[in-house]
């Protein structure tokens, strides 16, 4: 499996619900099969990316961790992304289809 961009990851891992960094984390590890792993720094630096963008935002904090929320922005950033990502694998098909007829 091809990584998700760590934006991504996090916003689709978000859409189940509010999570702290490391539920984050394992969501993305567990579904991902392991081939995704997202370490603190990584999730932390695309934490912040998506909260200046207002695609995330805290809904709670106490001193061990925080807690994030998908807001509706991201969850549209998200649809774009994956529609985005649709239409390049249907030209990428595209280029395996001449083989085939010749095959």
């Amino acid at each position: 499996m091809q990584q998700l961009s760590p934006e991504l990851a996090i916003l689709s891992a978000l859409l189940g619900g509010a999570q702290h960094g490391y539920a984050i984390m394992q969501w993305v590890r567990e579904w991902s099969d392991g081939e995704s792993i997202l370490g603190p720094a990584t999730l932390y630096t695309a934490v912040k990316r998506l909260v200046r963008s207002g695609y995330i935002v805290v809904v709670a904090e106490d001193q061990r961790r925080t807690t994030y929320a998908i807001t509706p922005e991201g969850i549209r950033h998200l649809e774009e992304e994956t529609l985005r990502l649709e239409r390049l694998a249907r030209r990428m098909r595209t280029l395996f289809t001449p083989l085939l007829v010749a095959a």
